[in-house]
C-alpha cells in the first residue's frame, strides 16, 4: 500500500479546524473516492500548534501516480479555506500493526527521521522486532505504521492511542527506542516528533490489513 501525505498549517486554529475538517470531508474526500486504488484517508490535526497533515492510502504507486491530478486541485481548494499548504511527500507502507481499527479522536505521535542509504532495512527491522513487541504491550495502544521513501530514506513511524494520557505515558519506552532507532539509522538531523489528533478517519478494511504480513515477517 501506498500513501501521500500533506503537511498544512492553520494560522487560527481554534477557528478554522473544523471548517478545514468539514471542506475535506465534503469537497475533496469524494472526488479521491472516484480514482481506482483509493483506500481511504486520514486527516490530523493538532489544534494548539495549527499544525496538520492529510494522508490518503493507495492500492499501488501506480494508482497513487494516476490521482495527482485530482490531488493538486484538493490542495488548492484546501488552501482556499485557509491551509497553508507546507509539505508534500509519497511513501510506500512497509509495516502495519493494529490492536485497534482507525479511529475519529483518537490521538497520534508521529517519528519523522532520515535514514543513511545502507541504514534502511536495519532501522525498519528494529521497528519491527524491537519497537512494535514494547509499544503494543502499553495501555491505549491502537496501531504503529512505518511509512517510507526509499528515495529519499525518510521515515515516518506513527504510532496511535486511545488518549493523550496513554501516548504521554508511552513516553518513557519510546524515548529510548526513538535515540535507537536515531544512532541505527546514522541520522544527521536526528527524529522530529509531532503530536496530533484523528479528525476524520475513513479507512476502507483492505488499508487496515495492508502491510500486516510485514509486521509479523
Amino acid at each position: 500500500m501506498f500513501a501521500r501525505i500533506t503537511w498544512s498549517k492553520l494560522a487560527n486554529p481554534q477557528a478554522q479546524t473544523e471548517a478545514a475538517r468539514k471542506r475535506f470531508q465534503e469537497r475533496i474526500l469524494p472526488s479521491m473516492q472516484t480514482q481506482d486504488g483509493f483506500l481511504g484517508a486520514v486527516l490530523l490535526a493538532n489544534s494548539a500548534t495549527g499544525e496538520g497533515a492529510s494522508v490518503t492510502y493507495w492500492q499501488t504507486a501506480e494508482a497513487m501516480a494516476a490521482s495527482e491530478t485530482i490531488a493538486t486541485a484538493g490542495r488548492a481548494e484546501a488552501a482556499q479555506g485557509g491551509v497553508e499548504i507546507q509539505e508534500i511527500d509519497r511513501f510506500e507502507m512497509v509495516l502495519q500493526d493494529r490492536a485497534a481499527p482507525p479511529q475519529v479522536g483518537s490521538v497520534v505521535r508521529v517519528n519523522d527521521i532520515t535514514a543513511a542509504k545502507g541504514q534502511i532495512d536495519a532501522t525498519i527491522a528494529l521497528m519491527r522486532d524491537t519497537a512494535v513487541p514494547a509499544i503494543k504491550k502499553l495501555n491505549g495502544y491502537r496501531a504503529l505504521l512505518i511509512f517510507l521513501n526509499r528515495e529519499s530514506g525518510r521515515l515516518l513511524v506513527a504510532s496511535a492511542w486511545n488518549t493523550a494520557a496513554d501516548r504521554e505515558a508511552s513516553e518513557s519506552v519510546t524515548v529510548g527506542l526513538r535515540r535507537q532507532a536515531a544512532d541505527l539509522a546514522q541520522s544527521q538531523a536526528g527524529v522530529r516528533v509531532t503530536l496530533y489528533e484523528a479528525i476524520l478517519s475513513e479507512v476502507s478494511p483492505a488499508a487496515q490489513q495492508a502491510a500486516s504480513a510485514a509486521a509479523k515477517a
